[in-house]
């Protein structure tokens, strides 16, 4: 399992805190249709992000308080694919490798229901989104976001939702 989660060659598993235009951590700036699917680009916090929700990651930062959330037909680098707590952990803050084996294999196992194929079979691979020591502690933050991304650091311009891909 920790080789398939470290695939992803150049990206960094990222968490909580840093700055993209200007919206906090529980903003959206997005607008949404009906069916709550972004349909003009905005600034979006990342305790808001919402499964199929496509996003453009910050290129340099390993803390991430916002993102860039965009229609899933514009070229993003990301799309949540599952939100889910850990478990099993007390009050302070274990450190990311202490859950990246249970982050790893639950964005794993959620993986195949989304994209409808099997991880090894699929163009995409995941990261996630985790808590950071601050979130731990001052937000009791137990989330881990996991987000659809290229090997390559490139972008798509589709829904992976059930795209088989």
């Amino acid at each position: 399992m920790e080789d398939l989660v470290k695939k992803v060659a150049g990206w960094a598993t990222v968490g909580g805190i840093a700055i993209f235009g200007g919206v906090a951590a529980f903003g959206d700036d997005t607008i949404r249709n009906e069916q709550n699917e972004i349909v003009e680009a905005g600034g979006l916090g990342a305790f808001v992000i919402e499964v199929r929700d496509c996003l453009n990651l910050p290129s340099e930062s390993s803390m991430v308080q916002s993102v860039e959330g965009v229609p899933c037909s514009q070229p993003h680098n990301a799309q949540a694919y599952a939100v889910f707590d850990l478990v099993g952990f007390g009050d302070a803050f274990p450190g990311s490798a202490a859950f990246e084996e249970q982050a790893g294999k639950g964005c794993y196992d959620r993986f195949e229901g989304f994209v409808g194929i099997r991880y090894e079979e699929s163009e995409l691979d995941f990261m996630t989104l985790e808590p950071s020591a601050e979130s731990w502690t001052e937000l009791d933050d137990r989330e881990i976001v996991c987000l659809l991304v290229l090997p390559d650091q490139g972008t798509f311009s589709y829904d992976a939702y059930n795209s088989r891909r």
